[in-house]
């Protein structure tokens, strides 16, 4: 199972990365709304794991984007 983490937090992001490996979990990570769009199209993942507050857009604005793409549409997310 592959994990997407998109948060500006770097630290925090390595940490959750860490653990996710730990556990046996792919993981791939952006720090940026636009780059975690880009890589939820490009690295597929299973889950996508969304900080609410990102340095360009919004948290809600990468899950309304996600949703409304066919591609991503069916990947669950859960807000840090």
């Amino acid at each position: 199972m592959k994990v997407l983490l998109i948060d500006d937090d770097q630290d925090l992001v390595h940490i959750f990365e860490a653990e996710l490996v730990k556990e046996g979990f792919q993981t791939a990570s952006s720090f940026t709304g636009e780059d975690g769009l880009a890589k939820a199209k490009s690295e597929t993942p299973d889950l996508v794991l969304l900080d609410q507050v990102l340095p360009d857009i919004s948290g809600n604005d990468v899950l309304k984007q996600l949703k409304a793409n066919d591609q991503t549409k069916n990947i669950p997310v859960i807000f840090l």
